[in-house]
């Protein structure tokens, strides 16, 4: 897929009935290029009140994610959790009528637009739906139970 996460964060935000969302980047950049589009995402998370899991390094490690990450987790439904072995990119949307995933090479950056990236978009139905199913998994339970992922912000 052409724009790869950039595409997922468009039909995310244009995505009706979102029930949950799962951003799984070792960097997250809510300056520069991806601005706009990150503001946009947030909004639609508060506003709509969306259950969020959110992976990504730790900002001691990374700290162009301090940012995104002050901001992310200002927000009651989002669930920040961080690992800086991190190196999997997987974004999932669960919404009406079925949800779908990205999972490639690119992250959460305005790099990833200029860099040659390679993913695929998954749609969340018929034999798609186990597809996103297990994407999803990877934020919300495989990488939560694996030694070196933690949640508070003040850790390292």
């Amino acid at each position: 897929v052409e724009g790869g996460h950039r595409e997922f964060f468009d039909r995310f935000l244009m995505a009706e009935g979102v029930r949950t969302l799962v951003i799984v980047s070792p960097w997250i950049d809510s300056l520069g290029e991806m601005a706009e589009q990150f503001k946009s995402m947030l909004t639609k998370v508060e506003q709509e009140k969306i259950e969020a899991t959110v992976i990504v390094r730790h900002p001691r490690k990374e700290p162009a994610n301090y940012p995104a990450v002050t901001q992310l987790s200002a927000l009651p439904s989002v669930r920040m959790y961080f690992n800086n072995e991190l190196h999997a990119k997987v974004y999932a949307c669960y919404c009406s009528p079925y949800g779908f995933a990205y999972v490639g090479s690119a992250n959460l950056t305005g790099r990833a637009t200029v860099a040659f990236e390679v993913g695929v978009m998954v749609e969340g139905r018929g034999d798609g739906a186990r597809v996103v199913d297990e994407l999803a998994r990877v934020g919300t339970v495989d990488l939560l139970n694996r030694a070196g992922t933690f949640t508070a912000l003040g850790s390292t």
